[in-house]
């Protein structure tokens, strides 16, 4: 059944709750169109004339977790946003991640590495226009504790409106295949992500966001699932080395799904190895779920679930 989860931030405890720590973010500048409407909350009305940058900077623990969390709300023009985000410490990395009509919550993680600094960015590029609202914007340091947890914050997708806020249209999609559906079928709660498949269209996939991992530990990836009958349908567990053909880690199953709600399920041990596998150096992983049978019509996901063997 689907879990309710209250998260409890602590602020300069952590050595008594060992659970997440919220950080300044500072120097929180709103350019290209961004306005502070209220404490803590910007909104931007974008023409696509430029790119609209929410900057932001912080000083963060070299060798640790965060999380960068925020609520959005992009109205009736949710379709033409490409929001996008900036991480950098050190090296830049560049994360599409969905908009949503009504306030979502909305995360991405990285790890620090050898940097001391981390400059952030939700932007919108050129081509892309409408209206966004960003409240709640935060900076937390993930402790041992969170790293034992489920890692997909919202799997029960309760907590979602319109996109899902962790995954995205896999690269070759050339349009949305994922969205939030009204399923009341399951065994608990309202909410689950679809993934539409049409005809003569590329397999339909959706790939997660960052999801943070330790080098060498085994993990499994459970969730629900049901579409058409004898549907094949693949989870893939990978480290993104951003195209490079050397050293890239991956494994996966597929399962036969049916008309019926199923659990499924499997594990992966991640590589120690940086100098083999150089991705993990971000120790950052992704998830992707994809139609392989390219069966048309909807398959619905639930109750997703990433974390450490046995916990």
């Amino acid at each position: 059944m689907k879990r309710f989860l209250c998260v409890w931030i602590a602020i300069g405890s952590a050595a008594l709750t060992n659970a997440a720590v919220e950080k300044p973010l500072e120097k929180l500048s709103p350019l290209g169109g961004w306005k502070q409407t209220a404490p803590g909350r910007f909104e931007v009305r974008h023409e696509g004339k430029h790119v609209a940058h929410l900057m932001a900077e912080a000083t963060v623990e070299p060798k640790s977790y965060y999380r960068i969390s925020w609520k959005a709300e992009a109205g009736k023009e949710w379709k033409t946003l490409e929001s996008n985000a900036m991480i950098q410490v050190g090296k830049s990395k560049y994360i599409a991640w969905n908009p949503s009509e009504k306030s979502a919550p909305r995360s991405i993680c990285f790890y620090s590495g050898d940097a001391g600094k981390l400059k952030f960015s939700l932007y919108l590029p050129r081509k892309s226009t409408g209206t966004l609202a960003v409240e709640q914007l935060k900076l937390e340091k993930l402790e041992e504790k969170d790293l034992h947890e489920n890692l997909i914050r919202n799997g029960d997708f309760e907590a979602e409106n319109t996109l899902p806020g962790e995954w995205r249209k896999s690269w070759n999609q050339k349009k949305q295949v994922e969205s939030i559906v009204s399923e009341h079928s399951f065994l608990a709660g309202k909410q689950s992500l679809s993934l539409l498949q049409e005809e003569k269209c590329a397999t339909a996939a959706v790939n997660s966001l960052p999801v943070p991992i330790l080098p060498g530990k085994t993990y499994t990836l459970s969730f629900w699932a049901k579409g058409q009958e004898n549907q094949k349908f693949s989870a893939v567990v990978d480290l993104p080395n951003q195209g490079k053909p050397q050293g890239h880690f991956n494994t996966g199953k597929a399962f036969l799904l049916g008309n019926e709600w199923k659990r499924f399920s499997f594990s992966v041990t991640f590589p120690s190895d940086e100098t083999r596998f150089p991705a993990l150096r971000n120790r950052m992983a992704r998830i992707s779920f994809s139609n392989e049978s390219g069966t048309p019509g909807v398959t619905l996901l639930d109750q997703v679930e990433f974390r450490i063997a046995g916990e």
